[in-house]
């Protein structure tokens, strides 16, 4: 019975981790003790009872930029019929399309109590790993390490240090940031890459540069064409516009697929 109760309550601290960071406090709030106390990650954050609880946790989940949690782990550092109190270890970090990028460790204590057939929470002080030192820091060297890898992961990921290497019909040989590229469009025999300061011709099929492409960002809107997805400014039937005005036409087999890929690199 107590292992099975314990293990509830690690459940029920991971979902109000999880909904707390993901802006849904009406999915935890019923959880709350009447008498809770909080301590959150900023300064001054420190609130008693359900009702002002409640309020703090509006006001931040239309404040805070979409918070996603990796590699959390929960464990029971106490337990009896009565109370119980569950340590929490996990990792925030920021949607890139929120334009904040952060990346941290942090802490969260949580203490529970019963409340007639069920536990409901007393206490939850959340440590931030922003302002933590680690060691015998004297400065948050090891959370700016964090935020600055992150930083690094996704410029990596949208292609900013991945560069495509080709020789033009003219027999240049072009070194091409894969973030240079606005499309790739094919015309018999020959294929054009047309980035924000040059266009490259090669002699080559769509499927060639395609192959050499190391990032997701690009889409293949039609037999001949690829756009990159992060310069699309908007869409409008199966029409897309992008930043530099240029208007593709999405192929109608290809529509609702290239639109839900698109929609999801983009906030449109």
């Amino acid at each position: 019975m107590k292992s099975e109760e314990a293990e509830k309550i690690l459940d029920l601290s991971r979902q109000v981790i999880r909904t707390f960071w993901s802006g849904q406090p009406e999915l935890y709030l019923n959880h709350l003790h009447p008498e809770v106390s909080f301590i959150g990650p900023a300064d001054g954050v420190n609130v008693k009872g359900r009702e002002e609880l409640k309020k703090l946790a509006l006001k931040m989940s239309r404040s805070m930029p979409k918070i996603f949690i990796s590699s959390d782990r929960y464990e029971m550092l106490h337990y009896d019929r009565d109370a119980c109190i569950v340590a929490a270890y996990y990792t925030t970090h920021t949607d890139p399309k929120s334009h904040q990028i952060l990346r941290e460790n942090k802490r969260c204590t949580l203490v529970w109590i019963r409340g007639g057939n069920a536990f409901l929470l007393l206490h939850a002080h959340v440590s931030d790993g922003h302002h933590m030192l680690h060691g015998d820091e004297s400065f948050p060297i090891a959370a700016g390490q964090e935020t600055y890898n992150y930083m690094m992961e996704l410029m990596r990921q949208r292609g900013d240090f991945v560069k495509i290497t080709v020789r033009d019909t003219e027999g240049v040989t072009h070194v091409i940031s894969e973030n240079d590229i606005l499309l790739i469009q094919t015309e018999g025999n020959y294929t054009t890459i047309r980035c924000f300061d040059r266009n490259v011709r090669i002699k080559r099929p769509l499927k060639y540069v395609r192959e050499l492409l190391h990032t997701e960002i690009f889409v293949e809107v039609s037999r001949n064409t690829m756009i990159n997805g992060d310069y699309v400014e908007r869409i409008t039937g199966d029409i897309v516009s992008l930043i530099d005005k240029t208007e593709i036409r999405i192929s109608s087999r290809k529509v609702n697929s290239v639109l839900k890929v698109i929609r999801n690199l983009t906030n449109i």
